[in-house]
């Protein structure tokens, strides 16, 4: 993969020839992409290498991301630029202005603000929930049941003995024995989820009081719509 900075820009401009790019810095580093802010405004996202999940999600962003464009009330990213490097993709759009609607900044905003973040959010994911699914399986690289997300996850338990403590595999194994008992058969019908909906992916504009967008939507699949929902227990997100 690339090693230097000025090596991603080189690529960027190789790729789209009527595009000089002035300046650019990187802004993120996640498990699976690195991400580059060039000419102040177009964030570009590369593949940190070439895992078969890692293109097989990026390939459905690109094919996904333009049929999403017109569904909701809030930004998402817009891939202007989709380009190869050494058979790799990645993708360039305007950047979302704004800052992540992390715990500490949702405790500032008045009541107000709070309960319209609420509704914008609510409508997001019940927009992304309705979205037809004949359309996502076109794109998507993953259609997964909860249930057998975590029987995988469950089959790995055994690769945990001696990197930590006994107690913890035992609290981890009476997680999974309550889901298998009482929770699995209790599943929603499979809809198209955004499955990484943290605080860093919801964008707020801090001057009109509003979320912005919502970004990365690298995980996107079709599943349980309660995969959705995880982030919103944060106890900074009450009251």
């Amino acid at each position: 993969m690339l090693t230097g900075i000025e090596e991603y820009k080189k690529v960027i401009e190789e790729n789209f020839s009527g595009l000089k790019v002035k300046s650019i810095e990187k802004i993120g580093e996640g498990w699976d992409n690195f991400a580059f802010l060039a000419n102040g405004g177009l964030e570009f996202r590369f593949p940190q290498d070439g895992r078969d999940y890692l293109i097989k999600q990026i390939q459905a962003e690109i094919c996904l991301m333009p049929k999403l464009q017109d569904f909701f009330n809030l930004a998402i990213p817009n891939f202007q630029y989709v380009g190869k490097h050494k058979d790799l993709p990645f993708v360039g759009y305007s950047q979302i202005v704004g800052v992540p609607l992390k715990p500490d900044l949702f405790g500032t905003l008045s009541a107000s603000a709070k309960t319209r973040a609420a509704k914008d959010l609510a409508d997001f994911v019940s927009k992304l929930h309705s979205f037809p699914l004949d359309v996502a399986r076109q794109c998507v690289a993953w259609e997964e049941t909860s249930k057998e997300i975590y029987t995988k996850k469950h089959q790995r338990l055994p690769e945990l003995q001696g990197r930590i403590p006994q107690r913890l595999i035992g609290y981890l194994e009476s997680q999974f024995r309550f889901y298998f008992q009482e929770l699995a058969e209790f599943e929603s019908p499979a809809v198209l989820v955004h499955q990484d909906l943290s605080p860093d992916h919801i964008i707020y504009n801090w001057d009109n009081q509003k979320i912005e967008g919502i970004i990365d939507f690298g995980d996107i699949a079709i599943s349980d719509p309660d995969l959705d929902l995880r982030w919103m227990v944060d106890p900074g997100f009450s009251g």
